[in-house]
């Protein structure tokens, strides 16, 4: 053989398969294969930046709002302390669909003065959510319980599990851990020191392992996270000042590092968190007190691993220079964007939409203002996975307290790329089956304009050039012919 087309005659390609097509393919195509085994075109779409319209819970004055996504029934679980029903400890579900949230019934979980926050952490292994709360009734005991919610909101609650014989404070957290399969649940002890304790759920059965302290600074104000690098961080306000500890789970044993990071000066209940696993990066916003409380935020960087690890921070860098109150972060994975929203000095409460790269966050449009809510008290923020959307809960005290919610969603690019498998040697008509020349293949097509010996990437949209991307196609083995080495 001395030349190419010796080498693929023309008209054939190698490691080629069938396949059938979704919606009409033109030879040459970058195909992205789907959840159902048909190909597609690789396609990018501009989502636009969408805030709904506030919607009411009923009438009831409300407070102390904690929030999660139950993934099994999508949708929403908001628990609260109900001041029209003696302040019981209460919990409703919401969903979104398109940009309209809606709530549901309401359903109590404890009959008696719900005195702080509560604690919630979806639990995927069981598809149920884990509830931890103080029982003011109960001399401050720190008891647990599985929440389950079905497709048409109807809630109910496992056997109650205790964790601590007192729990201190306003509030306390929980966060599931994917490298152990458990929920981390942090609080307050008598003392004020601050503990974390592993709860393996089989169920609605709740096995606790041994508490350990991770500070003894004085706190009534503990928030934990759980990273895919295998640590989980706990971070409590101490006079002001935030502050944070890393700790590893092992099973039901959990071992804290023995550095804590001072991150923020702050105001109370001024700052939020949360971990951005495609960054692996700790996303931090707060109050900051050294520039007039602006909200400002922090990137950290976890190094290290077990006792000896550590957290290295960026900034921090105001991202509006106006008073505020109440900052919280939300991170969505399927778009890999934030939304942060916080309340102004003239009582409005607003949110961004917002990217990350390396150290630094994008807020690309300005922020959307909710509407018919103000004097808002107790946001909080949580993400539907399904659709890349917030759902944004909040008390309104020009409203009587009552409870308003939102979905949110950022302006974002998708697109389907990640999924290439190969290009069309033919056209295909939809739902008809055709050649796809797939990694490992040589593709020779008259429609392709190339740099011979250069290297080509797919882009979001689905064409091919010679500009960097994660989705590699392969090199040109003549202006018509491409290797597809992936």
């Amino acid at each position: 053989m001395s030349n190419l087309s010796e080498l693929l005659p023309a008209g054939s390609s190698v490691k080629s398969s069938d396949f059938v097509a979704q919606g009409t393919l033109s030879s040459g195509l970058a195909v992205a294969l789907r959840s159902d085994g048909k190909v597609e075109a690789i396609t990018q779409t501009n989502n636009v930046e969408t805030l709904g319209n506030s919607a009411q819970a009923g009438t009831q004055s409300t407070q102390y709002f904690v929030s999660e996504f139950d993934a099994t029934s999508n949708r929403f679980l908001i628990a609260y302390r109900d001041a029209s029903n003696s302040n019981y400890g209460t919990i409703r579900s919401a969903t979104i669909s398109g940009s309209t949230l809606t709530f549901g019934n309401a359903y109590v979980f404890l009959s008696s003065n719900l005195q702080s926050y509560v604690a919630l952490a979806y639990h995927p292994n069981s598809g149920k959510t884990f509830l931890g709360y103080q029982d003011l009734s109960d001399g401050n005991k720190g008891k647990g319980r599985m929440v389950t919610v079905s497709n048409t909101g109807v809630i109910s609650y496992g056997t109650i599990y205790q964790f601590s014989s007192y729990v201190y404070g306003s509030r306390y957290d929980a966060c599931y851990d994917a490298t152990s399969g458990n929920i981390l649940v942090v609080y307050s002890d008598s003392g004020g020191d601050s503990n974390g304790i592993v709860a393996n759920i089989s169920g609605n059965t709740i096995l606790y392992g041994s508490a350990v302290e991770a500070s003894t600074d004085t706190t009534q104000w503990v928030k934990c996270i759980a990273t895919t690098g295998g640590q989980v961080a706990i971070s409590y306000d101490f006079g002001g000042t935030l502050k944070m500890v890393l700790g590893n789970v092992n099973g039901t044993a959990i071992t804290w590092a023995s550095t804590i990071t001072t991150s923020m000066s702050i105001n109370t209940d001024g700052w939020d968190y949360v971990y951005d696993p495609i960054a692996q990066k700790i996303t931090l916003v707060g109050s900051n007190a050294a520039a007039s409380y602006y909200p400002s935020y922090r990137i950290g960087t976890i190094s290290g691993s077990g006792t000896g690890a550590s957290i290295s921070w960026s900034g921090p860098t105001v991202i509006q220079s106006s008073g505020l109150f109440y900052l919280r972060v939300a991170y969505m994975p399927g778009s890999n964007t934030y939304a942060i929203s916080y309340r102004l000095a003239n009582n409005t409460y607003q949110v961004y939409g917002a990217t990350l790269s390396g150290t630094t966050l994008s807020f690309p449009l300005a922020a959307k203002v909710m509407t018919t809510v103000g004097n808002i008290f107790d946001p909080t923020l949580a993400v539907d996975t399904t659709q890349t959307k917030v759902g944004i809960f909040l008390a309104s005290g020009s409203n009587g307290n009552r409870l308003y919610g939102a979905s949110f969603s950022p302006a974002y690019v998708s697109t389907n790329v990640t999924s290439f498998v190969g290009i069309t040697d033919q056209a295909i008509s939809s739902a008809a089956t055709g050649k796809v020349v797939c990694k490992g293949g040589a593709i020779t097509n008259g429609n392709l304009s190339l740099a011979i010996n250069s290297v080509y990437y797919v882009q979001d949209n689905g064409t091919i050039s010679t500009s960097s991307t994660s989705t590699k196609a392969g090199t040109a083995l003549s202006s018509t012919t491409l290797l597809l080495t992936g």
